[in-house]
């Protein structure tokens, strides 16, 4: 009995911990660290890191010479529950003109429902404000929601992976073309998130004080 009551905690609790990971839902004030996009010195492609593009020739892929480079702005990536001004999430040139991210809508979310963008923005040349907030194309993507891959442990690295469509008669002059974002990074835990080392630590100590209750009972 007593060591079915031991297996019975232990599963208890690894299942708590489990839940906690697979929901790996992002808190309030947690950062997704824009690792910057690296460019290869012979093709001038880029090879990794974070990069955005545009689907100048309209056959829905973006390929590698359609992709810029995004570097982390002053903020360092995008911080969750939180709206941002630009300059502050990222900064890239696209065809030679400076441009960068912001926020209208504080992003929220997780690994399971994806990253609300609703109100992701574009302020690129002259132009303040292009709404890329929706306009999903291709498989796998919904207006507004960006895919959202990461372990659930803070500090660990994420992939995220965002499809919108400039609106139509956009003063942009780029109305119904397809823009993708692919971000990489890690995940920071903000002040009001606990860091899952913490959570493990609580863990162990736990089971360990369940053992210990279990022993004392058995003699």
């Amino acid at each position: 009995m007593n060591k079915n009551l031991l297996v019975i905690g232990v599963m208890a609790v690894l299942g708590t911990g489990g839940m906690s990971v697979q929901a790996a839902v992002l808190n309030t004030g947690d950062l997704l660290s824009i690792s910057a996009g690296i460019y290869d010195i012979d093709t001038g492609f880029v090879i990794a890191g974070s990069w955005m593009g545009g689907d100048a020739n309209g056959n829905a892929v973006i390929s590698s010479s359609e992709k810029v480079a995004v570097y982390p702005g002053t903020d360092g990536g995008v911080v969750m529950g939180m709206t941002q001004s630009p300059g502050e999430i990222d900064d890239w040139s696209y065809y030679s003109v400076a441009g960068g991210d912001y926020t209208t809508i504080a992003p929220t979310g997780g690994t399971t429902a994806g990253i609300d963008f609703t109100g992701w923005t574009v302020a690129w040349s002259s132009i303040p404000a292009i709404n890329m907030g929706g306009g999903a194309w291709g498989a796998g993507y919904s207006n507004g929601v960006a895919n959202f891959s990461w372990s659930g442990t803070y500090g660990d690295a994420y992939t995220l992976d965002y499809h919108a469509t400039v609106p139509f008669n956009d003063p942009s002059g780029f109305g119904g073309v397809r823009f993708a974002w692919h971000l990489t990074g890690n995940v920071v835990a903000g002040s009001s998130s606990v860091p899952v080392p913490g959570a493990v630590w609580l863990f162990g100590s736990g089971l360990l004080g369940l053992m210990a209750a279990v022993k004392r009972k058995s003699v």
